[in-house]
């Protein structure tokens, strides 16, 4: 199981000495974004990835007692292996300076910090109200079907884990679902099958909202909002009875 993470140095990731000052590791991390942020890089999974790094060296460095840095370790941790493993829990209370069982505490009382391998690609379909009444659970049962998985299960390949889970923050595009915590609204089961049968069939290592969202997706979060005659936008459908917008065309 690849550990690489745990051997990063993080001052070389971000171009810095051991013994930068705050202000010289915030000037890096700040001249690095504007370099690989994804909205400077659209549809280049490789900025992505190395801004996604960028910004988790910098939460880490960036705080001399590191203890607020227990949450990046654990997401850096499972992007690599997958899961938390003993190993990365063990690691993690040395870099954070808290005990294992801290961090065990952590790991299990959030679950998107999984506690055992998953798939290569791991489905999480949200299943809250907003999305319910908007039929994702013919969306479940559709990728049930096709992936031949029930809940928290995954296939003998290591392709797809699935999960039906609680809110992911997508209640304007739903139905919604994720892709190893990458978000793609507005989901048909048609689509999501779509969806699947491509990354069964191409199985990138790298998967983007946006690019899974443009050939996949439907109406995002927000985009049903009415813009006002100044063209300011609002997400208050009720102000269009006091004439006060106009629907957005």
């Amino acid at each position: 199981m690849s550990r690489d993470w745990l051997d990063k140095n993080f001052y070389a990731i971000l171009g810095v000495p051991q013994n930068a000052s705050s202000d010289e590791i915030k000037k890096a991390y700040k001249d690095l974004a504007r370099k690989n942020h994804p909205d400077l890089n659209p549809g280049d999974p490789a900025a992505e990835k190395k801004f996604k790094e960028e910004s988790a060296a910098y939460e880490i460095l960036k705080d001399p007692q590191k203890r607020s840095a227990l949450g990046t370790l654990l997401h850096l941790a499972q992007s690599k292996d997958g899961y938390i493993s003993d190993d990365s829990i063990s690691v993690i209370s040395d870099l954070v300076g808290i005990t294992e069982v801290q961090v065990k505490s952590v790991s299990t009382f959030y679950s998107m910090y999984k506690q055992e391998p998953t798939g290569k690609y791991l489905l999480s379909v949200c299943k809250s109200i907003s999305c319910e009444i908007n039929n994702s659970s013919e969306v479940i049962n559709k990728l049930q079907e096709f992936t031949g998985l029930n809940n928290n299960e995954t296939d003998e390949d290591g392709l797809f884990t699935f999960e039906a889970v609680e809110c992911i923050g997508a209640c304007g595009g739903a139905p919604a679902m994720q892709v190893n915590y990458e978000t793609v609204e507005g989901l048909t089961a048609e689509n999501a099958i779509n969806l699947c049968s491509w990354l069964k069939e191409k199985q990138p290592d790298i998967v983007v909202a946006d690019d899974m969202q443009k050939d996949f997706g439907g109406v995002k979060s927000f985009d049903w909002a009415i813009t006002d005659n100044t063209g300011a936008t609002s997400n208050a459908p009720g102000f269009q009875t006091l004439k006060t917008t106009k629907a957005k065309k």
